[in-house]
């Protein structure tokens, strides 16, 4: 690979400010609303900057099946939209995955700054969040408070929200450790690592390390090939988790002691690996959603529809497609991205050094998201969403390193749609954005519910659905 460029790329530093600020500082910024719509806002305003700002940026070139695939993709789309019970609200979910996609682009057009950068950027983010943290719940359990899977992280309204982001951040800081040419930023880069992951063992995220397992899997693969590039990698990642795991029953075990004796102590939660967190009824709702409407789905955001006492979505990415989008759009997914793997594969072959290192470490992301997609909310929350561009971006640039054969016309033609669909996204949530807290009471009022139901925003219903669309 070439020397490092300089840390002066725009758009890269906005979502890496994102990422290290977010969701840490926001208990700071503000308490009017949870940090769930706060990292929303956040991303609303964050999208169109880094549009516009890699505007003249030439996006990477697409083959003609995959430009025709997204154009297929984008029709169906556009027809679940136009046909579901609220089309409104289904645009919205439309035009937020595609600015996901779109900024992914952007974020891919930057090319070396987002393959030196961006992986120490995640390290200092997973630094900057688990230090602190681990540190407040050990002076914590000193003084005798319970050391639980329920512990309170700052900055996000469910550890899972928490958990969907060390899916992807563990990962790629396990390669962003190594990167840093400084001692002292690999020691604390790294030491910031095995806190996030002694947290991941307390809050027991299980679609999380099961993603690990699949990332750990990967790597382990390309080491027995011969691949030795891929070795410090590896042991970080594996080493880590076992250290951590060890770390973690040790510490708990202390705590529990600890708050037994000072009158802290109360029962253990019920076991987690055990329960599904009706992720079975979720799943079920899914499924009859699915096959009631195989052509094009309830519509976008529409599992969000009826007031589910359980979840505004079901947990699980293929069963929210299949429900929402229907089977042809979510076999078009599938083609895409297996296609999109098959050519990581296949670079990955001719790459040597620092070039296969970042794509082994992309590639075991993307193993870690495909199997916690599975049984999480991954793509619905805006932190791990942001987390999601930074992996896609950076896959992005990994395979088109050098700048796309497009003519100058060209480029600058579709250069200019992330800034526009970012804005029309921001333009279409700007109504309630003006006067989330009035919303958001309005929206709890209309759908009661002992717990909140996220999806766009913290609760996340959009009204009645209609009867569903036959074959």
């Amino acid at each position: 690979m070439h020397s490092a460029s300089r840390f002066n790329n725009p758009v890269v530093l906005c979502l890496a400010g994102y990422l290290v600020a977010v969701p840490l500082l926001i208990p700071l910024v503000t308490t009017s609303v949870s940090a769930y719509d706060a990292a929303r806002v956040a991303q609303l305003a964050l999208l169109p900057v880094m549009a516009g700002l890699g505007v003249n940026a030439a996006l990477p070139a697409l083959s003609q099946p995959m430009r025709g695939a997204l154009v297929v993709l984008s029709i169906l789309g556009l027809l679940s939209c136009t046909l579901a019970a609220n089309s409104w609200m289904a645009l919205r979910e439309s035009l937020n995955l595609g600015c996901l996609i779109a900024i992914a682009a952007v974020l891919a057009a930057q090319r070396r700054a987002t393959l030196d950068w961006l992986p120490k950027a995640a390290a200092l983010a997973v630094m900057a969040y688990a230090v602190p943290v681990l540190i407040l719940a050990l002076m914590g359990a000193v003084h005798g408070l319970p050391l639980a899977a329920d512990l309170p992280l700052p900055g996000y309204d469910n550890r899972r929200y928490f958990n969907h982001v060390q899916t992807v951040a563990l990962p790629l800081a396990a390669y962003g450790v190594i990167r840093f040419r400084s001692p002292l930023l690999r020691y604390l880069t790294g030491a910031g690592l095995l806190a996030s992951m002694v947290l991941l063992w307390i809050t027991l995220g299980r679609g999380s390390l099961l993603g690990m397992a699949a990332a750990v899997g990967v790597l382990a693969v390309l080491r027995l090939r011969g691949r030795r590039e891929v070795q410090a990698q590896l042991v970080i990642l594996a080493g880590g988790l076992l250290l951590a795991a060890t770390l973690s029953t040790l510490i708990q075990t202390y705590a529990a002691s600890t708050s037994l004796a000072s009158g802290f102590g109360r029962a253990p939660a019920a076991a987690e690996v055990s329960s599904d967190h009706s992720r079975f009824s979720l799943w079920q709702r899914a499924w009859e959603m699915a096959t009631a409407s195989p052509w094009l789905g309830v519509g976008p955001m529409h599992y969000a529809a009826d007031n589910h006492e359980k979840g505004a979505h079901p947990h699980s990415l293929p069963l929210q497609l299949l429900a929402e989008w229907g089977w042809p759009a979510t076999l078009l997914i599938g083609l895409i991205w297996a296609s999109l793997m098959v050519a990581m594969a296949r670079r990955l072959r001719t790459s040597s050094g620092c070039e296969l290192q970042l794509g082994a470490c992309a590639l075991a992301c993307w193993a870690s998201v495909f199997v916690d997609s599975w049984f999480s909310g991954l793509w619905v929350m805006p932190v791990s969403q942001m987390w999601l561009v930074a992996l896609m971006g950076l896959s992005g640039a990994w395979l088109s390193q050098a700048p796309p054969p497009l003519s100058a016309v060209a480029a600058r033609r579709w250069s200019v749609m992330p800034l526009l669909l970012s804005i029309a996204l921001l333009l279409h949530a700007a109504p309630e954005v003006m006067q989330l807290r009035a919303h958001l009471d309005s929206v709890e009022e209309t759908f009661p519910g002992d717990r909140i139901r996220p999806r766009f925003w913290s609760h996340g219903q959009i009204g009645p659905s209609a009867p569903s669309r036959s074959p």
